[in-house]
């Protein structure tokens, strides 16, 4: 005897992707970039970076 299911399809949602502008890249700027580059990748994306002192920004982009 074959026992055979049957499984209903559920509905694929899909979200866009939320565009996220970091503006400070000392420790708190670091940590959330990191963060969402890390954990919240399927969702959010970094589209911009600035911090007055362009040397930080240059180097929090270059270690994501």
């Amino acid at each position: 005897m074959e026992l055979r299911l049957k499984f209903k399809k559920l509905p694929v949602i899909v979200y866009p992707m939320i565009k996220i502008g970091i503006i400070g890249c000392g420790t708190i700027g670091s940590k959330l970039a990191s963060l969402i580059v890390t954990k919240y990748s399927r969702t959010l994306t970094v589209a911009a970076i600035y911090d007055i002192d362009s040397a930080k920004a240059d180097q929090l982009v270059h270690s994501l």
